[in-house]
């Protein structure tokens, strides 16, 4: 029996919830509003209520939950700390989570629709910013004769001479998609990338098992259709080991996170001349005694990147 302060009973019994020794951790599958799907242990799916003093959860989040006591829904009682988060803006212009404690983002590009370089650099520095590793995937290869893919690897090698990971693969072939699932192994990892590239396509070929719709090119646009509404977590098989996060295509990644002083920190070749230079604020653009423009005209930075570096340090927030 209950009792109230004064130590009179109160004459109704309050429900036991289960006990906090009951909670367990949990990685968020997919949320929608205030209700998810988790991974429980031993990998057992869990659909839950989400308490209301949380915040949105998304994807890749690592979550305390309580076993269902009655009917079939758990509770999320508690948010663990997040390594990474992944966002975009919403059409208010605020920044809405998109998937948590990523480690690896692989940017897919195609042969069509080819992005610019400025674009494949936004991303680069977008993930460096979030301390994300990225790298660069190179679809449709069977699109590529043998002079085509010579031109597209000149056009990126500047990508792979300081260090970012570069493979050419074909999820309509299946051809070096040994090369991709060896990078995915052990990572919690997002594909990423224009409409059109192939990342839902990609998906399916790295999960079977996945019914993920593909949106048709369009003939008029040469632009894919935006596939996927919500973003689910999936593992990778056991023998590879980890997370693969499909989550909404984003046609226009833009600068996000990262504000005009820290913009040339995210350019990773930069940051041993950085140093260098005489002003502590260095643009690296007009100053004088500039340590980076001078390792560009020495060939240590390559010209492509310094131009799109010009480029989104205009449109950078200050």
């Amino acid at each position: 029996m209950i009792q109230n302060r004064s130590g009179r009973p109160t004459g109704r019994a309050k429900p036991k919830r289960g006990k906090k020794s009951a909670a367990r951790d949990g990685l968020v599958i997919s949320s929608h509003g205030r209700r998810l799907k988790l991974r429980g242990p031993e990998g057992k799916t869990q659909r839950c209520a989400v308490r209301s003093n949380l915040p949105p959860l998304v994807c890749g989040d690592r979550v305390r939950w309580l076993p269902p006591e009655t009917g079939r829904l758990g509770v999320v009682e508690s948010l663990l700390p997040r390594d990474t988060l992944l966002a975009r803006p919403s059409p208010s212009g605020a920044l809405r989570p998109v998937a948590a404690n990523l480690d690896l983002i692989l940017i897919v590009i195609a042969p069509r629709p080819e992005p610019t370089l400025k674009e494949i650099d936004a991303y680069l520095a977008n993930a460096e910013y979030l301390g994300i590793t990225p790298g660069l995937v190179i679809n449709k290869a069977e699109l590529l004769d043998e002079t085509g893919r010579a031109a597209l690897e000149a056009r990126y090698a500047h990508y792979a001479a300081i260090g970012y990971a570069l493979i050419f693969c074909s999820a309509h072939s299946g051809d070096n998609l040994e090369a991709l699932q060896q990078t995915l192994a052990g990572h919690c990892s997002v594909l990423v990338g224009q409409s059109g590239v192939g990342k839902s396509s990609l998906t399916m070929r790295l999960l079977p098992e996945v019914k993920t719709a593909v949106g048709a090119l369009s003939d008029y646009h040469g632009l894919g259709r935006h596939t996927t509404s919500s973003g689910s977590l999936y593992p990778l098989p056991e023998a590879e080991g980890g997370f693969l996060i499909d989550s909404p295509g984003v046609r226009d990644f833009g600068l996000w996170h990262v504000p005009r002083r820290e913009l040339a920190r995210q350019f990773i070749e930069f940051r041993p001349h950085i140093i260098n230079c005489r002003f502590r604020d260095c643009s690296h653009l007009t100053e004088p005694d500039c340590a980076v423009r001078a390792a560009v005209e020495k060939g240590l930075i390559s010209q492509e990147r310094m131009e799109t570096y010009t480029a989104l340090w205009e449109e950078a927030e200050a």
